[in-house]
């Protein structure tokens, strides 16, 4: 009994080591290159050309930030509220400048 407790005890230390404790603020650079990437791995539109990157709200200004230094430009920005199946997001329509 003792070593099979000794066991969880070790598994649940050892689990509590790979947890990211850091605040959203603090993951949003990483977060949102990853999301811009993804959406852009999908789609590269042309000059003039539009694409839609849906961000949590809480990564907004850094996801907008990360595709401006890309070459694109925010044209539309709106917010969709969370629902049942859905948590708050927001929806920015990016136009390709470069």
């Amino acid at each position: 009994m003792k070593a099979i407790l000794l066991l969880i005890t070790l598994m649940v230390l050892n689990l509590g080591c790979g947890i990211d404790t850091r605040s959203d603020s603090e993951k949003a650079p990483e977060l949102t290159v990853m999301v811009n990437n993804r959406a852009l791995e999908k789609t590269v539109p042309e000059v003039g050309g539009t694409i839609v990157i849906r961000y949590n709200h809480v990564f907004v200004n850094e996801g907008i930030a990360d595709m401006e230094s890309r070459g694109y430009s925010a044209k539309q920005i709106s917010d969709n509220p969370s629902s049942l199946f859905t948590t708050n997001a927001t929806t920015v329509l990016y136009e390709r400048r470069k």
